[in-house]
């Protein structure tokens, strides 16, 4: 039997492809509101902290989370987001493969993310048959990672110690969330940030592809 019995993914740069619509929704919000719009470089340096960080990022300085006028604007933000996450997102070459391997397989797959809960689930029924990841959790009902409360919600559910899951990201925030849980911290190549930020953060191991995620699971 393989050592490990279950796989939490990230979304955004691990799973999926997601910064064209995150971009298009963000600088559509700052437009309407006046603001001058971020180029994709500033939109991945904000990325990874939950929207609600992402939203503030982006705004001019001066804007307080507290004041609102940054209510205003998240709430623009989440209602373009929610309307536009599924326009261009794809699955990273070989991933829907890679899932499936690994569902057959008879792992446990769960995905925990920073993003808002319901476009989280919005994406991924749209590329996946409903039903193919055990469990969702996106932001708002615990804290947002590196805080692995949410991981350990799910481990602890399906009856999972923290030893039987490899937690696979594409950043610092993903490691950490990993290793704060105490499960096995799998970075992944393609992602959002370069892979020697994963390494600094603790990852374990390295997926150059997606196949290499299966390849380790069901080989430990």
């Amino acid at each position: 039997m393989p050592r490990y019995k279950a796989v939490i993914f990230d979304l955004d740069g691990t799973l999926c492809y997601t910064l064209d619509d995150l971009a298009a929704s963000m600088n559509e919000m700052l437009g309407i509101l006046g603001h001058k719009k971020n180029t994709e470089e500033e939109l991945l340096q904000n990325i990874n902290h939950g929207a609600r960080t992402f939203v503030l990022k982006s705004l001019p300085d001066g804007i307080d989370e507290s004041s609102a006028e940054f209510e205003k604007a998240f709430a623009l933000y989440d209602a373009l987001y929610y309307l536009h996450c599924a326009d261009n997102v794809r699955f990273y070459d070989g991933m829907e493969e890679t899932i499936f391997r690994l569902k057959d397989a008879g792992i446990k797959l769960f995905v925990h993310t920073n993003k808002q809960d319901a476009p989280s689930h919005k994406i991924l029924t749209h590329l996946l048959p409903e039903g193919t990841f055990d469990m969702i959790i996106g932001a708002g009902i615990f804290n947002v990672k590196p805080d692995p409360e949410a991981s350990l919600h799910i481990a602890s559910e399906f009856g999972l110690s923290p030893e039987e899951v490899v937690f696979c990201g594409d950043s610092d925030v993903d490691m950490k969330t990993a290793r704060n849980a105490g499960m096995f911290p799998l970075g992944v190549a393609w992602g959002f940030r370069p892979k020697e930020v994963l390494i600094e953060n603790g990852a374990e191991l390295i997926a150059e592809k997606a196949e290499d995620i299966a390849d380790f699971v069901l080989n430990s």
